[in-house]
């Protein structure tokens, strides 16, 4: 899979609704990320809303015990 601006480097786990990779950023190699991929297809647009509602709700959360987004893309 190639993610634009992300380097992974291996896939963590992959269920039925996402995949998840440990990777990091061209920009930013120093700092490991975890990225969580929808399989959109399986989804309705009404899950793929609310998730994106939780992303943003942790995004304002901001709290150093809870793993902060850097962003959410929907194709």
């Amino acid at each position: 899979m190639i993610i634009p601006n992300y380097e992974i480097i291996e896939k963590i786990v992959e269920s039925q609704e996402a995949v998840i990779y440990k990777a990091y950023q061209k920009k930013n190699a120093e700092q490991l990320l975890t990225l969580k991929v929808l399989k959109t297809v399986f989804l309705s647009e009404y899950k793929v809303s609310q998730f994106s509602h939780r992303i943003e709700h942790l995004r304002i959360l901001n709290d150093p015990l809870v793993i902060t987004p850097i962003a959410i893309n929907v194709n």
